[in-house]
């Protein structure tokens, strides 16, 4: 009776775990029987067909291509794809997930492609999915996520060297793995383990020094010429999967990264060549992934490895940088099985969600490099700052909060007569704001606010003013005659100041701009406006 009754608990389980939980809408474009058939082409297929399916969500790019060719894609998810402006490499925040860098670990790009489509249909249904509030974090955050980073390697382990369709590909990988063994392959077609291929260099906060770890060798097993893995290559980012993803890793401001490999159940965070903040930092965050999770952390290993792709984005930005491997088994490629067990049983689908949270809470270092007048990223301390600034350019900003993409200047204008407007800015592109009460109490308007209806109002003699800050509207009733106008470039409110275009608020006031004389007080606002 009692191994009857196991037996049907245990089938009971198999079947929730195959079906997911009941919160998720059924499959439209990703599903894992298809996933786990496919091959690299058909991967990017998805991704592509994501895109299409989702328009307003969804966008793809080519980063790079694999030695045999074959496009790697980033597909960037937000709401509003098709709205983006330059401005949203601040105005939204930017976090990047990737899977398939090693080859044999086939579960984890078609995970990360299914959790873009539970994302997008959550958010549609504003369902809440899990607790998480999708449609809010899509709003706010970018998630970037690069399926598939070693497409040779991943059809070589399901297909066989047959897969490779560059002639002197193919003879070459003949030639230095006559007889690898299909399941266990983690390299790329050239025998490089990528993971063991990015450029290791970090800084060291009380001296200055540059300190390049990817010369040292790893203890787990060194191998000095291609293999089915651990070789780290000839030279560093020798291939060029890792160029593209060192390239991109850098390409926006990234607030957190992870990066899904296979197996163990564990999670690896301990980073300690970067100082103990950001120890404290990354391993807080790894420790809410294994919460959520149930995988173990890894403790400190006395057998480093180095040139990992999470070092090379955490050695230059600073920011979270966690491996997480999925399943427990050491088949491969991974058994279909395995696919709804460690997507809904362990909540792998949750950790993009919890990524987008956790960066959001931490918020934005003071220390701010710009370049050519544009933010490029964040730093914990002007000495790192400084040190980046002069490796790589720029300049370094000190602010509290949010960064601006562009920095705006403080400027005073002389008007026509001994009148001075004092509180002026001028935009990054040249154009002059001037606040709505200052201009207008010069000339005898009474002023309110209006905070329910985001609009400022002034009241003159003779004439009514409204400015809408919400729908860029400007009001003005004058002997009776009401007109409309949409105010371009729109108004903006500042600290509780309502800033308009210096030419519609003269405009508005009948002055001429021409005997205006604007003087730029050298203090930076850092605005986007």
């Amino acid at each position: 009776m009692h191994r009857q009754l196991r037996r049907f608990l245990l089938l009971l389980v198999v079947i929730i775990l195959s079906i997911g939980p009941a919160s998720f809408s059924a499959d439209t474009v990703i599903n894992f029987n298809k996933g786990y058939a496919a091959t690299a082409k058909g991967i990017n297929d998805m991704a592509y067909e994501l895109e299409s399916t989702y328009p307003d969500w969804v966008e793809i790019e080519t980063i790079g291509y694999s030695v045999d060719g074959k496009p790697i894609v980033a597909l960037r998810l937000t709401e509003n794809i098709n709205q983006k402006t330059a401005f949203d490499y601040t105005q939204k925040r930017h976090v990047i997930i990737d899977a398939g860098v090693h080859a044999r670990e086939t579960i984890n790009p078609v995970l990360v492609l299914k959790m873009v489509e539970d994302y997008i249909k959550d958010a549609q249904n504003d369902a809440h999915l899990g607790g998480y509030n999708s449609r809010t974090l899509l709003s706010e955050t970018v998630l970037h996520v690069i399926p598939n980073v070693n497409p040779d390697g991943f059809d070589l382990v399901k297909f066989g060297a047959g897969s490779l369709v560059t002639p002197e590909v193919k003879t070459y990988f003949d030639r230095i793995l006559p007889e690898y063994r299909q399941n266990r392959l983690k390299a790329n077609a050239n025998g490089v383990d990528l993971n063991r291929n990015f450029e290791d260099v970090y800084l060291v906060e009380t001296s200055g020094a540059w300190v390049d770890q990817w010369q040292q060798s790893g203890f787990y097993r060194r191998t000095d010429e291609p293999d089915e893995d651990f070789f780290k290559g000839y030279s560093v980012a020798s291939e060029p999967e890792t160029q593209a993803m060192m390239d991109y890793l850098l390409s926006y401001d990234f607030r957190g990264y992870v990066s899904f490999h296979s197996m163990g159940q564990v999670i690896y965070y301990f980073t300690d060549h970067l100082g103990t903040s950001y120890l404290k930092m990354n391993e807080s965050f790894a420790k809410r992934l294994a919460d959520i999770t149930n995988y173990m952390l890894m403790p400190p290993s006395d057998q480093p490895e180095f040139g990992y792709s999470t070092y090379y984005f955490s050695n230059n930005t600073y920011k979270p940088a966690i491996t997480v491997e999925t399943t427990p088994t050491i088949e491969f490629p991974t058994p279909l099985t395995d696919y709804n067990r460690e997507y809904y049983g362990r909540s792998l689908w949750k950790i993009p969600l919890e990524l987008m949270l956790q960066t959001k809470a931490l918020g934005y270092y003071d220390y701010k490099v710009y370049n050519e007048g544009a933010y490029v990223r964040d730093y914990p301390s002007k000495v790192i700052a400084d040190a980046f600034v002069k490796k790589f350019g720029g300049e370094v900003h000190y602010y509290k909060g949010d960064p601006s993409y562009r920095i705006a200047k403080e400027v005073l204008i002389k008007m026509p007569g001994p009148q001075y407007l004092m509180r002026s800015i001028k935009s990054s592109e040249g154009v002059v704001y001037v606040e709505f009460r200052e201009i207008f109490e010069m000339f005898s308007y009474r002023l309110a606010w209006v905070p329910e209806a985001q609009k400022g109002v002034g009241i003159s003699d003779a004439n009514v003013v409204s400015v809408d800050i919400k729908n860029h509207e400007l009001l003005k009733i004058q002997n009776h005659n009401i007109t409309r106008s949409k105010i371009t470039p729109p108004p903006v409110l500042i600290e509780g100041r309502v800033m308009l275009p210096l030419d519609v608020a003269f405009d508005v006031l009948g002055i001429s701009t021409e005997d205006l004389i604007i003087v730029e007080s050298g203090k930076n606002i850092y605005l986007d406006l």
